[in-house]
């Protein structure tokens, strides 16, 4: 047994050295096949050289021709041309307002005359004209407007307003009878 047990111990270790060194065979076979680190980064490594190489030079024209810009607009900023550009500010500020102050004009203009048109209007609807064509305005004891005849007739007092005053009257107490109508005459047949 003892044997027996040995032997299938060293097919095993036999099995597994095998294993690991087709595998290990196999992994080496693979790897030929990719390409090498220096080959994957040698395109990058040229374009960071490239770079590298044009970037001092760069930095420095770009640094003196900043320098160059400044120096022109500084050369152009002059306490003449700032007070010129004021003075035209100043001028655009008083040109809106004076526009400004037309419109607003021409709004009240505007506004005024419709006052004008409404209260002419509100005088020609009031009660006054309504005196002026000839009407009049009776009101009791009270001071309240009398808009029936049973209501003037049973008025201690009556205060009648015409367009050139007042008149103050005290309404009879009896009433008076109507006049009898006339019968209407007979036609006789038409037919």
């Amino acid at each position: 047994l003892s044997a027996h047990l040995a032997n299938l111990h060293a097919r095993l270790n036999r099995a597994g050295t095998l294993a690991t060194t087709q595998r290990a065979q196999r992994l080496r076979d693979l790897s030929r096949a990719l390409p090498r680190a220096d080959a994957l980064l040698a395109p990058a490594r040229q374009r960071f050289d490239l770079w590298a190489e044009r970037f001092p030079g760069s930095l420095r024209a770009g640094l003196l021709a900043k320098g160059q810009a400044l120096r022109s607009v500084a050369m152009t900023l002059r306490p003449a041309l700032i007070q010129t550009r004021l003075d035209q500010g100043a001028e655009r500020v008083q040109d809106r307002a004076q526009r400004r102050t037309r419109a607003l004009e021409r709004v009240l203009e505007r506004q005024g005359t419709r006052l004008t048109a409404l209260a002419r209007l509100h005088a020609s609807l009031g009660y006054p004209a309504t005196l002026q064509r000839g009407y009049a305005v009776v009101r009791d004891d009270q001071g309240r407007p009398v808009t029936r005849a049973t209501a003037a007739g049973a008025a201690p007092m009556l205060d009648i307003e015409f367009s050139d005053g007042h008149v103050t009257t005290y309404p009879q107490r009896s009433p008076t009878a109507p006049k009898p109508r006339k019968p209407a005459p007979d036609q006789g047949s038409l037919f």
